[in-house]
């Protein structure tokens, strides 16, 4: 009597296992994906600037085909035109602030000169410094002009 009960037990699992197995296909499939069929449409392409701004003018549409090395976009130049100008116009404020420290280190070198002590030895190290300073302060704006220049011809 035991056997018979044990039998149909093992009958009744072995029935709801297959049943399953048949039925349920997504229980039996160990990869988890999807199959999906279509066509994949690619319509965006990042173009890539060495300076940022904003784009003013895009001469094709989309669907175009154009030839490598063609102009494709224009950004708005004013923003880097205004940025020459800020460097020339501190250009122009280092070559007078240059100027006058060089006038101020001229007066200081003739009193030196004297020895007579109207000028500390401080002093004209003092008015050589600035000179210095405002020497490399001009190449530095120099270079911050050629940066500016650079940037409105990208």
């Amino acid at each position: 009597m035991l056997y018979r009960i044990a039998t149909v037990l093992l009958l009744i699992v072995l029935g709801i296992a297959a049943w399953l197995y048949f039925t349920q296909p997504q229980l039996n499939n160990n990869n988890h994906s999807i199959k999906l069929y279509g066509n994949v449409d690619v319509r965006q392409v990042d173009l890539g600037f060495r300076v940022s701004g904003r784009v003013i003018e895009m001469p094709f549409q989309e669907g175009e085909k154009i030839m490598p090395g063609t102009l494709v976009a224009k950004l708005d130049r004013q923003p880097y035109a205004d940025q020459v100008k800020q460097a020339q116009a501190t250009i122009e404020s280092v070559k007078v602030n240059l100027s006058n420290a060089q006038k101020v280190l001229s007066r200081r070198q003739e009193l030196v000169k004297l020895g007579d002590g109207s000028v500390s030895q401080e002093d004209y190290d003092n008015a050589k410094a600035a000179y210095e300073l405002q020497a490399a302060t001009l190449k530095q704006a120099e270079a911050s002009l050629v940066v500016a220049e650079t940037n409105l011809n990208d």
